[in-house]
Protein backbone atom coordinates (compact mmCIF):
# COMPACT_ATOMS: atom_id res chain seq x y z
CA UNK A 1 0.00 0.00 0.00
CA UNK A 2 1.37 3.54 -1.01
CA UNK A 3 0.17 6.10 1.63
CA UNK A 4 0.65 8.61 -0.39
CA UNK A 5 -2.14 7.49 -2.72
CA UNK A 6 -4.12 7.66 0.34
CA UNK A 7 -4.11 11.03 0.90
CA UNK A 8 -6.35 13.81 -0.87
CA UNK A 9 -3.23 15.77 -2.19
CA UNK A 10 -5.39 17.43 -5.49
CA UNK A 11 -3.50 20.76 -4.10
CA UNK A 12 0.56 18.88 -4.38
CA UNK A 13 3.08 20.39 -6.86
CA UNK A 14 5.30 17.92 -8.44
CA UNK A 15 8.02 19.22 -5.99
CA UNK A 16 5.61 18.85 -3.04
CA UNK A 17 5.01 14.66 -4.44
CA UNK A 18 8.91 14.49 -4.23
CA UNK A 19 9.14 15.71 -1.06
CA UNK A 20 6.25 13.68 0.37
CA UNK A 21 8.06 10.67 -0.91
CA UNK A 22 10.91 11.83 0.62
CA UNK A 23 8.64 12.59 4.24
CA UNK A 24 6.63 9.08 4.54
CA UNK A 25 9.20 6.69 4.72
CA UNK A 26 10.95 8.82 7.52
CA UNK A 27 7.98 9.65 9.13
CA UNK A 28 7.06 5.78 9.00
CA UNK A 29 10.32 4.79 10.65
CA UNK A 30 9.73 7.94 13.39
CA UNK A 31 6.47 6.36 14.37
CA UNK A 32 8.09 3.57 16.04
CA UNK A 33 9.09 5.90 18.96
CA UNK A 34 5.53 7.22 19.88
CA UNK A 35 3.15 5.44 21.71
CA UNK A 36 -0.13 4.69 19.59
CA UNK A 37 1.32 4.86 16.20
CA UNK A 38 -1.64 3.82 14.59
CA UNK A 39 -3.40 6.83 15.89
CA UNK A 40 -0.50 9.07 15.11
CA UNK A 41 0.02 8.26 11.81
CA UNK A 42 -4.29 8.73 11.61
CA UNK A 43 -3.36 12.33 12.92
CA UNK A 44 -0.49 13.37 10.81
CA UNK A 45 -1.84 12.33 7.72
CA UNK A 46 -4.95 14.30 8.25
CA UNK A 47 -2.46 17.54 9.07
CA UNK A 48 -0.35 16.38 5.96
CA UNK A 49 -2.95 16.78 3.62
CA UNK A 50 -4.15 20.10 5.04
CA UNK A 51 -0.67 21.86 4.50
CA UNK A 52 0.37 19.67 1.47
CA UNK A 53 -0.21 22.73 -0.80
CA UNK A 54 2.72 24.60 1.30
CA UNK A 55 5.61 22.86 0.43
CA UNK A 56 7.79 24.11 2.78
CA UNK A 57 6.68 22.65 5.51
CA UNK A 58 6.83 19.58 4.28
CA UNK A 59 10.58 20.02 3.65
CA UNK A 60 11.39 21.28 6.88
CA UNK A 61 9.90 17.40 8.38
CA UNK A 62 11.88 15.99 6.00
CA UNK A 63 14.80 18.30 6.82
CA UNK A 64 14.76 18.23 10.52
CA UNK A 65 14.32 14.99 11.75
CA UNK A 66 13.90 16.78 15.45
CA UNK A 67 10.91 18.86 13.94
CA UNK A 68 9.31 15.55 13.08
CA UNK A 69 10.28 13.85 16.14
CA UNK A 70 8.51 16.51 18.16
CA UNK A 71 5.37 16.98 15.82
CA UNK A 72 4.77 12.87 16.36
CA UNK A 73 5.49 13.28 19.77
CA UNK A 74 2.90 16.08 20.22
CA UNK A 75 0.53 14.51 17.97
CA UNK A 76 0.57 11.39 19.86
CA UNK A 77 -0.19 13.01 22.78
CA UNK A 78 -2.92 15.36 21.86
CA UNK A 79 -5.64 15.46 18.52
CA UNK A 80 -6.45 19.14 19.64
CA UNK A 81 -2.78 20.41 19.25
CA UNK A 82 -2.67 18.47 15.40
CA UNK A 83 -5.88 20.43 14.56
CA UNK A 84 -4.75 23.62 15.92
CA UNK A 85 -1.18 22.83 13.43
CA UNK A 86 -3.54 21.94 10.90
CA UNK A 87 -5.56 24.96 10.77
CA UNK A 88 -2.18 27.51 11.58
CA UNK A 89 0.57 25.84 9.78
CA UNK A 90 3.36 28.80 10.56
CA UNK A 91 3.36 27.13 14.14
CA UNK A 92 5.04 24.13 12.73
CA UNK A 93 8.03 26.84 12.50
CA UNK A 94 7.84 26.39 16.92
CA UNK A 95 9.07 22.66 16.19
CA UNK A 96 12.45 23.83 15.58
CA UNK A 97 12.90 24.71 18.74
CA UNK A 98 11.67 22.03 21.57
CA UNK A 99 13.15 24.12 24.59
CA UNK A 100 10.68 26.32 23.62
CA UNK A 101 8.08 23.85 23.69
CA UNK A 102 8.08 22.64 26.75
CA UNK A 103 9.39 25.12 28.86
CA UNK A 104 6.23 27.50 30.01
CA UNK A 105 6.16 31.21 29.18
CA UNK A 106 6.84 33.67 32.12
CA UNK A 107 4.67 36.71 32.85
CA UNK A 108 6.70 39.03 31.62
CA UNK A 109 7.21 37.23 28.45
CA UNK A 110 3.69 37.05 27.81
CA UNK A 111 3.03 40.63 28.14
CA UNK A 112 5.48 41.49 25.97
CA UNK A 113 4.48 38.96 23.42
CA UNK A 114 0.68 40.41 23.85
CA UNK A 115 1.86 43.72 23.93
CA UNK A 116 3.93 43.33 20.37
CA UNK A 117 1.02 41.28 18.98
CA UNK A 118 -1.58 44.02 19.79
CA UNK A 119 0.72 46.83 19.27
CA UNK A 120 -0.11 49.32 16.17
CA UNK A 121 -3.44 47.47 15.67
CA UNK A 122 -7.14 49.58 16.42
CA UNK A 123 -9.88 46.91 17.26
CA UNK A 124 -13.09 48.29 16.80
CA UNK A 125 -14.77 45.54 18.52
CA UNK A 126 -14.76 42.46 20.46
CA UNK A 127 -14.43 39.66 17.99
CA UNK A 128 -11.21 41.32 16.05
CA UNK A 129 -9.44 41.94 19.63
CA UNK A 130 -10.04 38.40 20.80
CA UNK A 131 -8.34 37.46 17.40
CA UNK A 132 -5.17 39.09 17.79
CA UNK A 133 -4.97 38.12 21.49
CA UNK A 134 -5.63 34.42 19.68
CA UNK A 135 -2.46 34.96 17.63
CA UNK A 136 -0.10 35.70 20.43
Amino acid sequence: MRLNNHLRLNVLSTKGAIVLDKLLPKLLTALSAVNDPDETLARVLGLLEAIAGRTVYLSLLVERPDALTQLLRLTSASPWLCDLLARSPILLDELLDSRSLYEPLTKPALQSALSLQLSGETYDDLERFNDGVARV
